[in-house]
């Protein structure tokens, strides 16, 4: 842990990108009167924080709303929320939906495919950050699975109907945090051999540059089908998802989290949940910026990447590996 923690503290990418986190004083708000009547957009994670400030947007502007939910306490609360508010002119549809498992991804996507004629936007939203290492069902080392993997797997299986309502468009939630990540570890992708185990907030990290590789080659594979992809940071937000640490449990994430301005701008000049969705809404529903497919973007622009994301070969290499991991059909 020591290893990791003088790595992140030296980290130049992740410093460059902390620091205009930690010095943004002012939230970027997408202004905008797009209406999305007749269109239909599946969010991941839209229960809570975030993702639940981008699906009530979506609905205002009218469109039809697929969330996936995990509690459905969470699901029934939004819902009550949606019907509370009369200037709503779309509507909410709730799923059930475990990331943790790819057979709950799959009866999802399945769902989907049945009910649903069309789906313009694919909003890959959810993530966890938990404070130790853990494993789903099918074995996988449980940040990768849900932040990463889920979202692969339900790309893969929502296609069709993503192709079929063209121009669509995949967006994948990231965040600075990505800079982090200097090495996939494909040699030890789920973190079973035990000769280098990574943090937690590395781990983290790692899945948001997958989701960013992950974009890049969504765009280079899937434009000629009309589908654009995008990968957006909502930037630093006050959530829940950085309270799980405590000094026994992860000397390093507690220091990282609780100690270090350098990496947690979050307690100085966090953003909203509300704010934090403003490039998410915006990458979904902007019109005009096709041309800047398979970018990452920070409020509101495209934005510098990692040196790791940027390399093409490792890209494929992850999109090939992540493949065959979840035993799918080469695309």
């Amino acid at each position: 842990m020591a290893v990791m923690l003088w790595h992140s503290l030296l980290n130049k990418e992740l410093a460059q990108a902390n620091e205009y986190e930690l010095y943004l004083r002012e939230s970027y708000i997408y202004k905008s009167d797009i209406e999305l009547f007749g269109k239909t957009i599946v969010v991941t994670g839209g229960t809570d924080e975030v993702g639940k400030e981008c699906v009530k947007n979506f609905i205002k502007r009218g469109a039809r709303v697929i969330v996936g939910y995990r509690s459905s306490k969470n699901g029934i609360k939004l819902k009550e929320e949606i019907e509370d508010d009369d200037t709503n002119k779309g509507t909410l549809v709730l799923m059930e939906l475990e990331l943790s498992s790819m057979e709950s991804v799959r009866k999802f996507a399945e769902k989907i495919n049945k009910s649903e004629q069309r789906l313009d936007v694919l909003l890959n939203n959810a993530g966890i950050l938990s404070s130790s290492t853990a494993y789903t069902k099918d074995g996988y080392e449980m940040i990768t699975a849900v932040n990463y993997l889920s979202h692969f797997l339900l790309t893969h299986l929502l296609l069709p109907l993503l192709k079929k309502s063209s121009p669509s468009r995949i967006v994948n939630v990231s965040s600075f945090v990505h800079n982090l990540t200097t090495d996939m570890m494909f040699d030890d992708f789920n973190i079973r051999t035990g000769y280098f185990i990574p943090t937690s907030f590395y781990l983290y990290g790692r899945s948001k540059a997958a989701m960013n590789m992950f974009t890049k080659e969504c765009q280079r594979r899937f434009k000629d089908m009309g589908i654009t992809s995008y990968s957006c940071n909502p930037g630093a937000v006050k959530t829940n998802l950085f309270n799980h640490f405590s000094l026994i449990k992860d000397f390093t994430n507690y220091l990282l989290f609780k100690t270090f301005k350098l990496i947690n701008p979050i307690q100085f000049v966090g953003k909203s949940a509300n704010e934090g969705a403003q490039t998410p809404i915006y990458c979904s529903i902007e019109e005009g910026i096709e041309t800047y497919g398979g970018s990452y973007f920070t409020d509101g622009k495209p934005f510098k990447e990692s040196k790791l994301v940027n390399n093409d070969e490792v890209c494929e290499k992850l999109w090939d590996y992540t493949t065959d991991l979840l035993n799918l059909s080469k695309l």
